[in-house]
Formats: structure tokens, sequence, C-alpha cells
């Protein structure tokens, strides 16, 4: 069953790769004030309940039957999550404007440095998975001594 789930895993972060290049590539552009937000937002939205909703739909239920095998790829859930709330500041900021029309400029910083972040988070989790990186919470318990003495004192 682990194996299904991997290869799930995998599929569904090959499918927010590859869909997150659409939000990068609607940040792109020579002039960053006049990237328009509803684009990129229509970008992120296809990411967000797209390819992305399925990953962390098998990340959630993973975890919810006691999985912890996956739980180095937690970092894209909650990046994604932090980057949609992101998205909704702006929005109630700028409306259906421009990147440039925010009244807090650190806002779009944050939009570029967030998406870089995620991008490269992305890249890192497939690869943790291609190279089978994520081990089960047993092995990661025989490694770690203070996890097997915490587990002994419950």
């Amino acid at each position: 069953m682990s194996e299904t789930v991997n290869e799930q895993l995998l599929e569904s972060l090959q499918e927010c790769l590859a869909e997150f290049t659409s939000v990068t590539g609607s940040l792109k552009s020579e002039q960053q004030d006049a990237v328009a937000l509803h684009v990129v937002r229509s970008a992120w939205d296809t990411y967000y309940f797209g390819p992305f909703g399925r990953l962390d739909r098998l990340l959630r239920e993973d975890m919810e039957r006691g999985g912890a095998r996956y739980r180095n790829l937690l970092p894209v859930s909650i990046s994604s999550h932090n980057l949609h709330r992101l998205f909704e500041v702006l929005t109630l900021d700028i409306g259906e404007g421009v990147l440039g029309n925010s009244r807090i400029p650190e806002r779009i910083e944050d939009l570029y440095q967030h998406c870089a972040g995620l991008q490269k988070l992305l890249h890192e989790s497939r690869e943790k998975l291609l190279h089978g990186s994520c081990r089960s919470q047993m092995a990661i318990e025989r490694e770690d001594p203070k996890s097997q003495y915490t587990e002994a004192t419950k």
C-alpha cells in the first residue's frame, strides 16, 4: 500500500510542479508593478484547488492513518497554504488591479519570495520521493535514540 501512496504522491508532486510553472510564469514581466493580480490569482487557484488539493488530501490521509513516512513533504503543504493566505490578503488590498497598486509593497516582495521558496520545495520534495528518502517512522526511530527513549517512557 505504501508504494501506491508513494506513486500517488510522486504523481501529484509532478502535477503540482507543472501547474506551478503557470503561476511563476504569470509573475514574469519586464515591469513587475504592471503584473495583473487577477491573472496570477487565476493561475494560483488552478494550482491550489487542483494538483495541490490532491497532494494535500493524500498527505492528510496518510497522517490520519498514523503514517509519518511522508511528513517531510509537509513544508509543501504549509507553504502552499501560507501563499494562499497571502493571495487572499493581496486580493483585498489590490482587487483586480496590478501588483504596483499594493498599499504595502513588502507584500509583493513576499509574494515573489514565497513563490521562489515553494518552487524550490516542490523540486526538493520530488527528488526525495524519487530517491526514496521518505523513510518510515520506524526507521527514523531506530536511528534516533531520543525517539526510542520518548516512546519507552510513555
